[in-house]
This record gives C-alpha cells, sequence and structure tokens, in this order.
C-alpha cells in the first residue's frame, strides 16, 4: 500500500474517524491539526471457534507436508531459489514494481546487461534482502536492527533510497491510495514517540514464549508491523518478508520454503481490507481466517512447485544418462535448476575447463533441447533453461 508523507502540512480534513466503530487501538492528536492511530499492544483476545481451528489444522498440516519436501530434495535450494524469486516479484508487485522471473535471473548473471531495469534491480535487492534474512551467517538476531538491516538492504542503490534506508521514519505518512489527497489517506499511523514505543513493544511480543499457534502468531506480528508503518517507504515489502523469517527463526520451518506474497497479491484488495478491518472493526477473526487460508494454499501451491522440479531434474538427469555424456554434465545440469539462465564464464567457474570445451557442453544441451540461447546486445552469450523457466513464470 502506497505511502505520502506528511510534513509541516496544515491538514484541515481529517481520514473518516467514524469509519473506526470498534477501534483495535486509539487516536492522539498530533501537532499538524490531524488524528494519528496507535494499535493496541499485543496479543489481543484470539476469537477461537471451529472454523478457526479447522482452518488452523488445515494450514499447518500443510506446512509440515512442505517442511517434510524439503528434507527429501536432492537439494533443498533446488526450491528455495525459484521460490525466493517468486516471493520477491509477487511482494513488489502489491507495490506496483513489476519484473519477470527471467529479467530478474538476466540480472543477476550480468548487471551491466539491458536487463537493467530500475524495478528488476528493486526486485533483485528484494532477494537479496530476504537472502540475508535467512543467511546462517546473519549475526543480527530477529530484532528492530533486523528490520533497519534488510530495509537499508532493500532500498539502497534504487528509487527509494531517498526514503531513508535503514532508518525509522521521523514525520507522519498517510496510508492510502497515493492518487488521493494526503487528508483522506485511509490511516495514518502513530507519530514518532508513540511509534518508538509501539516497536519497542512489538520486539518484544515477537521474543514472547506465548501458548498460541505460530500461524497466529505471525498473523499478529505482520498486521501490528504494517500499522505501525516504521519507514516512509517498503513497509508492505519488509513485513511480508518478516513472515517467512521468523517462522524460519522460530524453527517453525525447517527450510526456507513459506512464501505467501503471491496469494496477497492474488487477492490483493482482500489482504488490504482484512488489515484496516482490524484497525477499524477489531476484526482479528477475519484477518485470522484470510492469513491461514493463504498459508494453506501457498503451502500446496508450492509442494505442486516442488515436484515438478523434481520431475523436471529427473527426466533431465536421464536423458543425459541416455546420452552417456561426461560426468561435468551432471554437475552444469544441477548449477541450472537453481540460475537456470547461465553464461559461458559461469560454467567455466563450475566445471573449470577451456573455453572450447565449455562451448561444446553448452552446445549438447543446446541439442538436447535443456538450453536455448537468449539474444542479447552484450558480449557475453547468454542461456536459459526453457522449460524450467516457462514452469516459473506460469501464472497459479
Amino acid at each position: 500500500m502506497k505511502i505520502c508523507i506528511l510534513l509541516k502540512v496544515k491538514i484541515e480534513v481529517e481520514m473518516d474517524i467514524k469509519l473506526f466503530k470498534n477501534p483495535n487501538g486509539r487516536f492522539v492528536k498530533t501537532g499538524y491539526g490531524i488524528s494519528a492511530f496507535i494499535p493496541d499492544s499485543l496479543p489481543p483476545d484470539i476469537p477461537y471457534d471451529d472454523k478457526l481451528v479447522e482452518l488452523l489444522s488445515k494450514a499447518h498440516s500443510r506446512l509440515s507436508e512442505l517442511n517434510g519436501l524439503g528434507r527429501v530434495l536432492p537439494n533443498p535450494y533446488l526450491l528455495i531459489a525459484p521460490l525466493m524469486k517468486q516471493e520477491a516479484l509477487s511482494s513488489s508487485a502489491i507495490e506496483e514494481t513489476y519484473s519477470t522471473i527471467t529479467q530478474l535471473y538476466m540480472f543477476e548473471i550480468d548487471e551491466d546487461k539491458e536487463s537493467n531495469l530500475s524495478h528488476t534491480h528493486e526486485v533483485a535487492n528484494y532477494v537479496s534482502a530476504i537472502n540475508y534474512g535467512f543467511s546462517p551467517r546473519r549475526k543480527i538476531p530477529f530484532s528492530l536492527r533486523l528490520v533497519r538491516k534488510l530495509h537499508k538492504i532493500m532500498l539502497t542503490g534504487v528509487r527509494g533510497e531517498s526514503k531513508n534506508p535503514g532508518h525509522f521514519r521521523k514525520h507522519l505518512v498517510g496510508i492510502g491510495n497515493p492518487d488521493l489527497p494526503v487528508e483522506e489517506a485511509r490511516l495514518i499511523p502513530a507519530p514518532k514517540i508513540e511509534m518508538g514505543t509501539a516497536l519497542d513493544q512489538w520486539e518484544k511480543f515477537c521474543h514472547t514464549d506465548l501458548n498460541i499457534a505460530p500461524l497466529l502468531l505471525c498473523a499478529l506480528i505482520h498486521y501490528q508491523f504494517e500499522v505501525i508503518h516504521p519507514f516512509y517507504d517498503g513497509n508492505g515489502r519488509v513485513g511480508r518478508m518478516l513472515i517467512s523469517i521468523y517462522l524460519y527463526e522460530k524453527k517453525y520451518l525447517n527450510y526456507p520454503l513459506l512464501f505467501i506474497s503471491r496469494y496477497f497479491e492474488q487477492h490483493r484488495q482482500d489482504y488490504y481490507n482484512r488489515l484496516q478491518a482490524v484497525s477499524e472493526m477489531s476484526d482479528w477473526y477475519g484477518w485470522f481466517n484470510f492469513f491461514l487460508e493463504a498459508v494453506a494454499v501457498q503451502c500446496e501451491k508450492n509442494i505442486d512447485t516442488a515436484r515438478q522440479l523434481i520431475q523436471l531434474r529427473d527426466k533431465y538427469h536421464e536423458l543425459l544418462k541416455e546420452k552417456q555424456v561426461p560426468g561435468r554434465l551432471f554437475d552444469i545440469l544441477d548449477h541450472l535448476l537453481i540460475f537456470p539462465i547461465i553464461n559461458t564464464k559461469r560454467i567455466k567457474q563450475i566445471t573449470n575447463t577451456s573455453d572450447p570445451t565449455v562451448l561444446s557442453d553448452i552446445s549438447k544441451f543446446v541439442d538436447l533441447g535443456i538450453l536455448k540461447e537468449v539474444p542479447t546486445s552484450g558480449k557475453q552469450k547468454l542461456f536459459k533453461m526453457v522449460e524450467l523457466i516457462k514452469m516459473l513464470e506460469a501464472k497459479p
């Protein structure tokens, strides 16, 4: 959801507070003559009923199945890599930043090529941020420091660089339609001092040992972060990547395989409305139902993607065995399944062979229909794994 910054501007017409019939928080008058919203501390009373319990059970069951797949995959990163990219593309698309999986892979293989589009750079930064969040070498625990670090990685060197990457906002912002006047924002989050208090409470809650289902904890944490809205830009994207990072940090995920922004993108208006309904009506029940359905559906789709990837890998392995190719081609194939757009330089690094051998190996993959040359204006020839790219670009 886009934001507008409120600096020293006198606002005569406020957001419609009458819509907040049973607010999950309170309003404070600011020095700009408008009211800002401060959410109640977590946790709320959780409205358990048969439907919520059933959805929770279904979501946990699908998550367990996805976790199990991570253990049986020949290389978990075979699934992790494309899912991370799909997450980055979908989460960015929610904020109207669009790219494609092909552009993203081309950007990563060579940032100087024509694929270096501003939107693709932003999505690539998202991938870098989420990779950092899951890195075993990360020294920063799940905390506000981590939140700022992720934000800095995501916005450095792209359009959002002017929005103070890695630092919390000092002024008010309005959440809503960017084409409308600021005073018509759906919600104006807390001012600086109250925001700081709310963030401290949020951080403490993330580390409080409560008898609440992990997925409901994630739903609570995500809502609270979004309504606090601590940055000038990038709140939604950081908030969505924190869902998976939190589950992984707390050992509820064995591998970083659950990303649900694709569901949020497909149901974008419902996603916004459910978050807003918590603020206006304390409708936690509606938000929990939406969030758990997102988890269950996306787990099923990720499981299906995993099966397709395994089938594709097995098919190509059998094809290479049948053709009795040198063993190094199997190494190239496994690399291609994770990085399906490649150049001769990368293949040479994998196999440590001469240029003529690299070109011969590529020719074999092209002849077998596994690789196809990508038209490019650069000096290095690029090749893509056609079937895998087509699978990853298919709309669910």
